[in-house]
């Protein structure tokens, strides 16, 4: 429960519980896709507002709820400060799947990276929801 509880506030210590519990293949997917979800909703959110563009990434790696995802929060952030796009700060980090990378590739070239991102969060989330019902069964 304490572990739990942790890994969802994004306490220091859970980080590393985090880690082991990434690693393990059968629980891992279902995870990562909802991490994942969340992170796509979160940019679709954050981006939307206006806000500038580093800020909304903040909080939006942190809205993850992902270990894997929130250390990416500084190489993205200052690829972005150097004056990469951020299909080249998301690319760099090797930490995202290619099909979220794309789909940012998408977003950015059309101009609509909010839409793109709501739309990826919904088939992210469709999908953590198979996993889950696999793994609970």
């Amino acid at each position: 429960v304490l572990a739990v509880h942790g890994m969802k506030r994004g306490l220091a210590w859970a980080r590393p519980v985090q880690r082991v519990v990434f690693a393990i293949p059968v629980i891992s997917k279902p995870l990562r896709t909802l991490a994942l979800a969340r992170l796509a909703w979160c940019m679709h959110l954050t981006l939307s507002t206006g806000m500038e563009v580093r800020r909304a990434l903040r909080l939006s790696l942190e809205g993850s709820g992902s270990a894997r995802f929130t250390d990416q929060i500084p190489p993205i952030l200052d690829a972005i400060a150097a004056g990469d796009t951020l299909l080249e700060a998301f690319e760099a980090t090797r930490a995202f799947p290619e099909e979220f990378v794309q789909a940012v590739r998408v977003g950015e070239e059309s101009g609509s990276l909010p839409e793109t991102m709501k739309h990826l969060g919904g088939q992210y989330r469709q999908q953590a929801e198979a996993a889950t019902a696999v793994l609970a069964t």
